[in-house]
């Protein structure tokens, strides 16, 4: 039968290798600071994460858990990116490259309302 300090080795190591994966991610940020300065993104720090905010959309990216969610800037609500990144590559890189195209009107934005027709 496990014991309690079974348990707290066990959430330990788990702390440990988020800490690990963290540091990792982290090396990235300076590059990504510089790519959002040359598109005009917004960069800030927030507790545990960075934040990006491009006209009307903001991208909250945790390191630690590698958790992105994109939010309206007008509602508060928030959603999980899914998208699809590039193997080997960290997820921000495909966010930061869907933020860029449809903020520079290359692409349509999934949040924006669709127009009708029937006018």
């Amino acid at each position: 039968m496990s014991t309690p300090s079974d348990f707290k080795a066990a959430r330990a190591a788990r702390k440990a290798e988020r800490d690990a994966k963290a540091q990792r991610r982290r090396r990235w940020v300076p590059f990504l600071r510089v790519i959002c300065k040359k598109y005009g993104i917004k960069v800030t720090e927030i507790p545990g994460g960075q934040q990006f905010r491009s006209h009307e959309y903001i991208v909250n990216w945790w390191l630690s858990s590698n958790k992105i969610s994109i939010q309206y800037s007008g509602s508060g609500d928030t959603v999980k990116f899914e998208g699809e990144s590039k193997p080997n590559e960290p997820k921000i890189f495909a966010v930061l490259r869907k933020l860029i195209k449809v903020t520079k009107g290359e692409e349509p934005s999934e949040m924006s309302a669709p127009r009708s027709t029937s006018e």
